[in-house]
């Protein structure tokens, strides 16, 4: 496919990107928050009995690992599935800063998420948005670190470039020859070319659709139909509009996840696989 469709809010610099890798922001692996409130590194199985599980989903967030380490999508999802088969670890919470990513491996984390049995809560620091929020919407409940967390950008978008008038300037004529035998190859690519985009936006609808009734599955009936649009809210208004739970600091946060692994939280059909 010759483009990349994204579930992303706004735009992030090479700059920040490569800040953010620096300051080890997405190079990041699980930890843990064991009863005696000490931070460590997890080791599947060598966790103390009754720990929180923490993920951490910081930067833009694609299906593959990185190129500097930085996990991705299919990383996460076995960390997931790791802690929910782990009996020593009681909760999992999903730090989460992030302006989304690539439609490709965020269904696949989000349905991971969904299907744990045991207590999960994205903790908003700063930002879940688009396929952010898909993925925290997956989980039993979305938390705020502060009333100005942002949340949403439930929607769809791709981008392409058009070098034909640059490699024109130059003398260079690029010719595509597709098959007799081919003729929807790249279509919609193709006619957004010669400037009918519309077949693109078809397709971006199908995504979008699935975008909306996967929130209104995981939200229910906590979810306002004003926010299937692809805006942004600040925690205050994401309350009242069933993006999110609560306003709730790390430390408290923790302390929610251990009051849902007391027994509150009803167990999921699904099993991990």
């Amino acid at each position: 496919m010759p483009h990349i469709v994204q579930l992303r809010s706004g735009e992030i610099s090479l700059a920040e990107f490569n800040k953010q890798i620096t300051e080890g922001k997405q190079a990041s692996t699980p930890s843990i928050v064991s009863p005696t409130g000490l931070e460590d590194k997890y080791i599947s199985g060598k966790a103390a009995n009754g720990s929180v599980g923490i993920i951490n989903m910081q930067g833009p967030l694609m299906k593959a690992d990185g190129f500097c380490g930085e996990p991705g999508m299919i990383t996460m999802g076995n960390w997931v599935k790791q802690m929910a088969n782990d009996p020593k670890i009681s909760a999992i919470v999903f730090n989460m800063d992030t302006p989304g990513g690539t439609v490709s491996g965020t269904m696949e984390l989000a349905n991971i998420i969904k299907a744990v049995q045991k207590p999960t809560i994205a903790f908003v620091d700063d930002m879940a948005a688009s396929a952010g929020m898909w993925i925290a919407s997956a989980a039993d409940e979305i938390v705020g670190v502060n009333p100005l967390a942002q949340v949403g950008s439930i929607g769809v978008y791709t981008r392409f470039a058009d070098f034909g008038d640059y490699y024109k300037e130059r003398g260079i004529k690029i010719n595509d020859v597709y098959s007799r035998l081919s003729p929807e190859k790249n279509k919609a690519y193709r006619e957004a070319q010669q400037g009918n985009l519309e077949p693109m936006r078809d397709d971006l609808d199908k995504l979008a659709i699935a975008f909306r009734e996967t929130m209104q599955t995981n939200r229910g009936d906590k979810l306002s139909e004003e926010v299937l649009k692809g805006g942004m809210y600040y925690a205050t208004d994401a309350l009242s509009f069933g993006l999110m739970d609560q306003v709730l600091n790390f430390e408290q946060t923790i302390a929610r996840a251990r009051e849902l692994a007391g027994g509150s939280k009803p167990k999921r059909v699904r099993q991990v696989s």
